[in-house]
């Protein structure tokens, strides 16, 4: 039996409310740590009505702006409509929530904030908790984390060795230690021995996706062997997925 036509409207009114929180977020936290285009101060409620920030904007309504007030609505309707046997569909939403606007950072500034990743590990581990005990939900956690930290040590070594042959000495980072902390999250909330199949299934997104940038730039004629890859849509994805299988 299909959802009643007043819940998907207050279905759709909540996802353009959480995507328009995302977008204010995903412009406003990462502010003191990035050199902004414009200087003019945006409201919260600005972002409920896309006009009055391209006026009020240099800038203007960007095309992530228009993606996420698409994609979030619909990926809450969908979630209402498949309802997930692991959760909830209110508490997917906020899993929803917080990993679109963490992946969302990740790609535009390449790094994950403080406060973004003690607000996953606090909700993962209430969620893993829930769902299941607590030594699966911690073992989790190590399936999770341990594999990204090695991943990062190994990247580290990679990157100086590669930064000696880079002018000037720049250092070329593979994987933050954010990604290692995305990696204990998503351990928490899909627990042992789930988080296996997770890490593998992002890396190999990842890697795909490397794969297919590689090309199009080889094709595209502009090769740039220093490409930064955000990570955390790999790894939230990938435990978004299995939570709704």
């Amino acid at each position: 039996m299909g959802m009643p036509l007043g819940k998907i409207i207050v279905t759709l009114l909540a996802g353009y409310l959480a995507g328009s929180v995302i977008n204010f977020l995903a412009d406003k936290l990462p502010s003191p740590y990035v050199k902004q285009a414009n200087n003019r101060a945006i409201r919260m409620f600005d972002y409920l009505l896309p006009w009055l920030i391209h006026l009020k904007s240099s800038v203007g309504y960007r095309a992530r702006h228009w993606i996420i007030i698409f994609i979030v609505p619909t990926v809450f309707v969908a979630c209402a409509f498949i309802k997930t046997p692991a959760l909830q569909p209110q508490l997917m939403a906020v899993v929803l929530f917080l990993f679109i606007l963490i992946s969302v950072i990740d790609i535009e500034h390449h790094f994950i904030l403080r406060p973004m990743i003690l607000a996953g590990y606090i909700l993962s581990l209430a969620i893993g908790i829930f769902l299941r005990d607590f030594i699966p939900t911690i073992t989790g956690f190590l399936g999770g984390f341990v594999p990204m930290l090695a991943f990062f040590l190994l990247g580290k070594l990679f990157s100086v060795k590669l930064s000696k042959n880079i002018e000037k000495g720049e250092k070329i980072i593979p994987l933050g230690f954010g990604d290692v902390h995305l990696g204990g999250i998503i351990g928490l909330l899909l627990g042992w021995p789930s988080i296996i199949p997770g890490i593998f299934l992002a890396i190999l997104s990842a890697g795909l996706y490397a794969a297919s940038s590689l090309l199009i730039m080889v094709i595209s004629r502009n090769y740039q062997p220093y490409k930064v890859i955000p990570y955390a849509p790999f790894l939230l994805g990938a435990a978004i997925l299995l939570l709704c299988i």
